[in-house]
């Protein structure tokens, strides 16, 4: 039980520790937009990859949204994803938004304005990405999405250096293919005095079949497009793959990963799950802190070199012959691999025989041995248990039974010898009074049952005195018979000492309100006559005055003033401590709260010289409902005492919102900065404690009784609130003060 508190008590001290920037971390909301439908390969890939990053950021909430804009092109189809998505996400703002490929970057630009000011985007899947893709937009960086021609093109060449002839099959048709051709061409000059370099342009499923089967050997076929169907439209990916790699008796080369597995023998790829990766880690990047326009977009495409295996071994391509790091898909499976569980079942049971075997061999020598501890062990518990200062028995039965063992400890408490032991009946050593339940526990527990193991006993000892023990038993094996093994702690004068206590106790806490209700009621009465005092004094100063009997008149009003201050510190101190003063909940405007204290504390803060300002945070509701004056005497307090030890800079109360601990409430973070002497580390655990300043000198410059802080820590706790101090010596003080309070009906009133 010792271990568990210390361990909680140990991550309580640790939560504490944190950052306040940890401990009020909130979620960040991230929204991703995808251009395609749940199931599509390239669409899922992204999403995994996105996944891989931030679904370790356990603070981040990821929304996705698949906009299918591939299979639904037209405006009326367009409006209405705009509208579901205003629906959707107008009362739920975003910390980022993630876009996934060009459709979906397209539909953004059009609703961003309307939908998502000022959010961050972060973008991948942008096909040969270009700066004027993202002109006249800010806030902005991604991934661009290219094909690695030349580097597909090394690569053929460095696998099969037999190669003369490169064919590219490739369109006009579209822009993605007339994209893809002007990089293809762009690369020709640089292979040209190597190899021959062919263009397949806008080839059908019919003149596909035609050329491409009669290719002669040492040629290599690039995929730049999918092949026209002969009605304007094209194949889709998996149907392009089937004709060219069905019909080519040489290797095809490819871009992108969704080609492996249909024919592709492979190269350096466009990855889906990679491009997601990258957006994802821009996208932790700016989630941190970063600005997406200190973010540069990245250029350079993370392709990944990949192959298939079948391709591989129908054109005699080695897995040595490929880049370091390369992924191959269709491998078969090794013997270990398809017989991996048989193999270790076999293991498995071998092992068992085996250690069986072990174990009947050494059982015989084991058992002998046992034999012989077990009766060491007899002999070393009598031993133990004789010498413990803890009573110690074995009972046959708890009712009618007779006492196996006692030790001696037992016999010292219970004034009985061991010839006297074996004659007496373990229930009549128990107090009357208790009989009956120890009764009742042994036949239950004797039953399978689990009454109290552990509890107070009171016995009777052989001299007609009541004991208590700290008492616990259990069912043990004795020889062949079952028995109770008891545990007894003579605890009588602990218990005493505990009764003795709770009187001293009770009688300081009635002495303690006694003298906080002299304090009280002398702190009143002292008043009446001290008011008529700067009353006298008042009026003296409306006489005629020299200059000397001025200045008396002035330090002894200045002297009464304190003395008033003085007693209006002890008599709340006293009300506090005496259970006096309560706490009213009426409606309050936050303003006007920090106003008055400001207005309080205006000319004390020109007469030294200091900036006294306020910040109220927009998001603080303009009414609450909570002890207006608690809350005032609080703020005035800190910050008066601020300006009291400040002579040079400023004083600033800051007023912030946190998150509530309970619904339809709200707390504020009340901060009171400034720039004055700062207090020492080994001053601030003492600082909230009546009649104790910083400098507790007699010539400290800073005067006072030293009970403004140590009223304001009572009114926080009354208000079931917190406070914390943060201060450098010579730079200055912060002082922390969280109060909940309850919404008013009509806030922003």
């Amino acid at each position: 039980m010792i271990r568990v508190f210390i361990g909680v008590l140990a991550v309580l001290c640790c939560w504490l520790a944190l950052p306040a920037s940890l401990a009020f971390a909130q979620h960040k909301q991230v929204l991703m937009l995808t251009s395609y439908h749940h199931g599509d390969a390239w669409n899922d890939g992204v999403v995994l990859g996105v996944r891989d990053i931030l679904g370790e950021m356990i603070h981040v909430d990821l929304a996705i949204e698949h906009l299918d804009l591939r299979r639904n092109t037209s405006e009326e189809y367009k409006n209405w994803v705009a509208a579901f998505l205003r629906q959707k996400y107008q009362k739920r703002p975003q910390d980022l938004i993630i876009v996934s490929d060009d459709g979906a970057l397209d539909f953004l630009f059009r609703v961003r304005d309307d939908l998502f000011p000022r959010v961050p985007v972060v973008f991948c899947g942008i096909n040969s990405f270009t700066p004027e893709r993202i002109a006249g937009q800010s806030n902005i960086t991604g991934v661009n999405e290219e094909i690695s021609i030349a580097r597909n093109l090394e690569l053929g060449l460095e696998v099969f250096p037999a190669t003369h002839q490169i064919y590219a099959v490739v369109d006009d048709h579209s822009a993605v293919g007339r994209a893809n051709l002007e990089l293809y061409r762009s690369k020709v000059d640089l292979f040209a005095h190597r190899v021959a370099m062919h263009e397949l342009l806008n080839l059908t499923t019919e003149e596909a079949t035609e050329i491409l089967g009669s290719l002669p050997r040492g040629s290599l076929v690039l995929r730049l497009n999918n092949l026209l169907d002969g009605r304007g439209g094209f194949l889709s990916v998996e149907e392009s793959m089937h004709v060219i790699s069905r019909t080519t008796p040489v290797p095809v080369l490819t871009f992108w990963d969704f080609d492996l597995g249909h024919g592709a023998l492979g190269g350096f790829l466009v990855n889906a799950r990679q491009q997601g990766r990258a957006a994802g880690e821009l996208a932790a990047m700016v989630l941190s802190g970063q600005h997406p326009d200190h973010l540069p977009v990245h250029m350079e495409s993370p392709n990944l070199p990949m192959f298939d295996f079948q391709q591989m071994q129908r054109f005699g391509v080695r897995i040595a012959d490929l880049p370091a790091d390369s992924v191959v898909i269709n491998q078969p499976e090794s013997f270990y691999a398809r017989h991996r569980a048989l193999i270790w079942a076999t293991a498995t049971v071998m092992a068992f025989m085996g250690l069986g075997i072990i174990a009947l061999l050494t059982v015989l020598m084991v058992r002998s041995k046992a034999e012989k501890q077990l009766r060491e062990s007899e002999e070393k518990f009598r031993g133990l248990a004789d010498s413990a200062r803890i009573m110690i028995s074995i009972i046959a039965d708890a009712s009618g039974g007779a006492f196996l063992y006692v030790n001696k400890e037992w016999e010292r408490v219970m004034g009985y010898d061991k010839d006297q032991v074996g004659t007496l009946k373990p229930i009549d050593l128990v107090h009357p009074d208790m009989r009956h339940a120890v009764l009742a526990y042994a036949a239950e527990r004797a039953r399978g049952g689990n009454p109290p193991s552990n509890y107070e006993l009171k016995i009777i000892t052989r001299d007609g005195q009541s004991r208590i023990l700290d008492f616990s038993s259990t069912i043990i094996s004795f020889g062949e018979q079952k028995a109770f093994l008891t545990i007894g702690i003579d605890i009588t004068d602990r218990k005493h000492a505990e009764e003795a206590l709770v009187l001293a106790k009770e009688q300081a806490e009635a002495a303690n309100q006694a003298k906080s209700e002299f304090l009280a009621n002398m702190s009143h009465e002292i008043r009446t006559p001290l008011n008529g005092i700067m009353g006298m004094m008042q009026l003296l100063r409306t006489t005629s005055l020299d200059p000397e009997q001025e200045r008396y008149v002035q330090m002894a009003s200045i002297s009464a003033d304190r003395l008033t201050r003085l007693l209006t510190d002890i008599l709340d101190l006293s009300r506090i401590e005496a259970g006096m003063m309560t706490v009213h909940q009426d409606e309050f405007e936050v303003k006007e709260l920090a106003n008055s204290v400001m207005d309080l504390l205006t000319c004390m803060a020109r007469d030294k010289g200091l900036k006294l300002t306020s910040d109220i945070d927009p998001a603080v509701p303009a009414r609450l409902v909570g002890d207006e004056t608690r809350v005032r005497q609080i703020l005035f307090n800190l910050v008066g005492n601020a300006l009291k030890f400040t002579d040079k800079g400023f004083v600033q109360l800051q007023v912030n919102t946190i998150p509530a601990t309970r619904e339809g409430g709200i707390r504020l973070l009340f901060s009171v900065t400034d720039t004055g002497i700062g207090i020492p580390d080994d001053k601030v655990d003492d600082l909230f404690k009546p009649f104790v300043q910083a400098d507790g000198s007699y010539t400290r410059p800073y005067q006072g009784a030293g009970l403004g802080l140590s009223i304001v820590c009572r009114l926080v706790e009354l208000l079931n609130g917190d406070i914390h101090v943060e201060s450098t010596v010579g730079k200055g003080t912060t002082i922390h003060v969280v109060l909940p309070f309850k919404l008013s009906e009509f806030p922003n009133r």
